[in-house]
């Protein structure tokens, strides 16, 4: 699977996530995937995870919608 195909199901993925969802993000990042938003900062898919279950439990109506994207690598 190139990059750009692997991006593709990664966003549509997040656009249509769901808290039942969550526990198969580790599908679509590495074991060792840095993410960060305004709040948080963590590595791992574990940590990543915990991350959106925890936003799920704080808000009830959340949705992703991807407008632009870049990537490198092949």
């Amino acid at each position: 699977m190139n990059v750009q195909t692997a991006f593709h199901e990664y966003a549509k993925f997040l656009e249509n996530l769901t808290v039942e969802g969550v526990s198969n993000l580790s599908g679509y990042v590495s074991d060792n995937v840095l993410f960060s938003d305004p709040f948080h900062e963590v590595k791992g898919a574990l940590q990543m995870t915990q991350i959106f279950v925890q936003m799920f439990e704080k808000v009830s109506d959340v949705t992703f919608k991807i407008n632009d994207s870049a990537a490198s690598g092949n």
